[in-house]
């Protein structure tokens, strides 16, 4: 994929450009924001990780003289309407907006996965973290052998 074919699809899919995946790929070194993993030479670039909660929100419309003008307001759970002159303008730019405020960070495909099946529910991953801990602890001072 060339750089502008990635522009256009980071623009579309999460309201951000390539110039700023490449500012939060460099916050963190060019690695994971939760293992630290970095990806080598013809390796999976990191995935754009953001809350599909936020990114889905239902969008509302209506059709509304605002200055003596047929405008559309839009807007979506919780803020005041935008105006714009098209309906089908207001809607991709409160997409793109939303799209742009679900984006949480760059990770490796692991960890995304890791974040999907916990359902983005930070409770079942400090339950994860327990039970291995507790696990750890028990096998503290068995040894274990091999065959």
């Amino acid at each position: 994929m060339t750089p502008k074919q990635r522009d256009r699809y980071y623009l579309r899919k999460y309201g951000i450009t390539l110039a700023r995946y490449n500012e939060m790929l460099a916050e963190y070194d060019n690695s994971c924001h939760i293992c630290g993993w970095k990806p080598k030479a013809g390796q999976r670039a990191l995935a754009v990780e953001h809350d599909h909660r936020v990114a889905q929100r239902k969008i509302y419309t209506k059709k509304v003289i605002e200055a003596g003008r047929k405008m559309w307001g839009v807007w979506h759970e919780g803020t005041p309407p935008i105006y714009f002159d098209k309906r089908r303008d207001g809607i991709a730019t409160m997409r793109q907006t939303l799209g742009r405020l679900s984006v949480r960070g760059l990770v490796c495909w692991k960890c995304n996965a890791l974040l999907k099946k916990s359902r983005d529910n930070p409770d079942i991953l400090n339950n994860a973290a327990l039970y291995l801990r507790a696990y750890q602890n028990k096998l503290n001072g068995v040894k274990i052998s091999t065959l």
